[in-house]
């Protein structure tokens, strides 16, 4: 009279992928609150000089936000031509966003009063409050509010992509609209991100600084921008992941539509895990915070390569190998141009010099020329991408050359080098980003291409693989555990019989108790076979004095016997196992960290960990 059903608990994949469109919503619409409040309050604002909530107020106020600006101040009605009233409860409007800039001690008072009055969205510019984040953030979201912060410079917003201007932060930052988002950890040095940005043409859509990361991290603004029209490239600056498996889950998303260039700080952990966290979830690294913003302006304006083909079109040899050789080292190749392709160079430019990544105008090339060599270049199917590098002997032929530059339509990505030019777009509002010396743009295409690479390769969860026997793996893991509490090496017959649920098939082997027994499975499983004692001071390497390998015939198995019997001070136990057919002895390894698990592999053997070759794969 009892029926017994045990459906399958696994998700199935459809439902993953609707829940991956479904949960981001309500994050992006926190995130909008406070990047487009409709109303701000600033508690802890005061025109004494050097006032962080007075400087951000003012700021506030000159950045031209067309919201409603309240200011909360037990003693004063005005504060930098503000309004000001003693308490938010005498604040009769809905307040979307609540900048808060009091002293440490006060801090959770005050955010408890912003919670329960209904306040959206909180920035906490109040440094040393060390380790209080977590309950700062569990009293922000009891009450549904978000909260950036504590110790962040603030939020800037400059309207790009159809929204209004906001500037939250105490610094005067110099951003003028375009197409990139900024999320830093560091506030002086997201400021210093934001001047270099603006000193190099590439203007911004909004700008975080997340201070001690309570609650709204990079995987939160992600979420925002993946669908904000005005943000083309998002620039990263981490010092530590908070959920790195959430990171790669959403930055492989984000990634897919909008590229990430992230520079990973605190190189002091582990650094190939970070490259292979930012490779999975199709994150460009780069290794300074100046590559960031030159990475940044190129895949802002130009489209990814289709292939690794680079060509330099230059006037000057020696920065257009400076060029090519970086690009190599980026990744790319020097492009091979067909004979069709050199002959009509030929024709457009007579006097050009080709070689495999360098089509050479001459010194006296111009304008004119570039253009015309440029315009068989893009019809090459066999060029990919174009660095374009100008010496002129005057200032005004280099912006002569930029329009002309310009005037020719590309599909494929460019970048430009005119030596005595600064740093910025090539023409005033055009779209081809000007580098001062041939290595940035090199690089910049070295990345741009990597996200194409990634970008090719479909983002699914590996299949598992023929063999692998799920339900046998875990339960001689489950029988395992069940043996005893803490930690245990699997070795032996467990083993194998783990390996086996795998698919992995090991050579035959037996397990013997003396040196006949030993003799003996060498016979039944044939020569030559490996000799390895079970005790587990020997258990390893053959530098331990636990092995033997490639042994041939009985007379050798018995020395070997004798010799790890000696070592061992008396062996209980011993295997006697197939030596494996001739080989590069390899080794896989799995590790687990606060990035997540990672596989690396490598060789193996006598000097493994001398060499210690091993790359991560996932």
């Amino acid at each position: 009279g009892v029926v017994a059903l045990e459906p399958p608990t696994e998700p199935p994949r459809a439902y993953l992928a609707a829940l991956a469109v479904r949960a981001p919503r309500p994050e992006r619409r926190s995130v909008a609150r406070l990047l487009q409040p409709r109303s701000v309050v600033v508690i802890g604002a005061s025109d004494r000089p050097g006032s962080l909530g007075g400087a951000l107020l003012r700021n506030l106020v000159m950045g031209g936000y067309p919201g409603r600006v309240h200011v909360v101040h037990p003693d004063r009605a005005e504060v930098a031509g503000v309004p000001a009233v003693p308490a938010l409860d005498d604040i009769v409007d809905d307040l979307d966003l609540a900048v808060i800039a009091v002293p440490a001690a006060r801090v959770a008072d005050v955010l408890l009063s912003c919670a329960t009055r209904g306040v959206r969205g909180a920035i906490v510019v109040s440094a040393g409050l060390e380790g209080r984040g977590p309950e700062l953030a569990e009293l922000a979201r009891r009450h549904g509010m978000r909260l950036v912060g504590p110790a962040s410079m603030g939020i800037l917003a400059t309207g790009a992509g159809g929204g209004f201007p906001l500037v939250a932060t105490f610094a005067p930052l110099p951003a003028r609209p375009g197409p990139a988002a900024l999320s830093v950890q560091s506030g002086p040095l997201g400021a210093a991100l934001v001047e270099l940005a603006y000193r190099r043409g590439l203007g911004v859509s909004a700008f975080v600084s997340l201070g001690d990361k309570a609650d709204v991290s990079a995987n939160d603004l992600l979420h925002y921008w993946l669908d904000d029209e005005g943000t083309k490239v998002v620039l990263l600056y981490t010092e530590n992941f908070g959920n790195p498996r959430r990171f790669v889950r959403v930055a492989r998303r984000v990634a897919e539509r909008v590229p990430i260039v992230a520079v990973k700080a605190n190189r002091q952990g582990p650094v190939d895990a970070a490259q292979a966290l930012y490779r999975r979830a199709g994150v460009v690294r780069v290794d300074t915070a100046e590559q960031l913003v030159d990475t940044g302006r190129l895949l802002a304006f130009q489209p990814l390569p289709s292939g690794p083909n680079l060509v330099v079109l230059t006037d000057s040899a020696s920065p257009a190998v400076l060029a090519l050789d970086t690009a190599i080292d980026a990744g790319l190749q020097a492009a091979v141009l067909d004979p069709w392709t050199v002959a009509s160079l030929g024709d457009a430019c007579p006097g050009v010099r080709v070689r495999p990544g360098v089509v050479d105008l001459g010194y006296q090339a111009g304008p004119a020329e570039y253009a015309a060599a440029l315009r068989v270049l893009a019809a090459a199917d066999e060029v990919h991408a174009l660095c374009v590098v100008h010496a002129p002997p005057l200032p005004v032929e280099g912006f002569e050359l930029g329009h002309a530059v310009e005037a020719v339509a590309l599909d494929k990505p460019v970048a430009a080098v005119v030596l005595g030019l600064p740093d910025g777009p090539l023409t005033p509002h055009g779209q081809i980003p000007n580098y001062s010396f041939p290595e940035p743009p090199a690089r910049a295409l070295g990345a741009a291409w990597r996200l194409a690479q990634w970008r090719r390769h479909p983002h699914v969860d590996p299949p598992v693989p023929s063999g692998f026997d799920v339900p046998a793996v875990r339960a001689v893991v489950a029988r395992l555990l069940a043996e005893g509490p803490g930690e245990r090496a699997v070795v032996g017959e467990d083993l194998a019989e783990l390996l086996a649920a795998a698919g992995i098939r090991l050579t035959p082997s037996r397990r013997v108790a003396s040196c006949d027994d030993a003799v003996a499975a060498a016979s039944e499983l044939g020569y030559p076979v490996v000799l390895r004692g079970v005790d587990p001071p020997l258990r390893g390497r053959s530098e331990a004095g636990g092995i033997a390998l490639d042994l041939q015939d009985d007379d050798a198995l018995r020395g070997a016997y004798e010799r790890i019997d000696a070592r061992a001070g008396g062996l209980r136990a011993a295997v006697v196992q197939r030596m494996a057919p001739p080989g590069v002895e390899t080794r896989l390894t799995l590790t687990s960290h606060v990035y997540g698990p990672q596989v690396s592999f490598g060789l193996g053997g006598l000097y493994a960990d001398v060499i210690d070759d091993g790359a991560p794969v996932a």
